[in-house]
């Protein structure tokens, strides 16, 4: 099952070319977290342009205003009901 979701342009990058030093080392903690431990990772839509929003990150959950994007959350790790 695939959630769609929006994430922001660190998770965009992340997951198109994965976590990266300059990224900084918070961020990368905040992006393993969520596909290590809760068994999720995202998979980018066509949507290459974004968008401006205030909301968080639906990813890594931050909370930074910023260019947002479309993508779907998928489930690495069966998850338990």
């Amino acid at each position: 099952m695939n959630i769609e979701i929006t994430i922001c342009t660190d998770c965009y990058t992340a997951t198109a070319n994965g976590v990266t030093e300059e990224q900084g080392t918070e961020f990368a903690e905040r992006y393993a977290k969520a596909v290590d431990l809760e068994g999720q990772e995202p998979s980018l839509s066509d949507d290459q342009e974004g968008h401006f929003s205030w909301s968080a990150c639906s990813f890594c959950r931050d909370k930074l205003g910023g260019q947002r994007y479309d993508a779907y959350l998928i489930f690495t790790k069966e998850q338990t009901k």
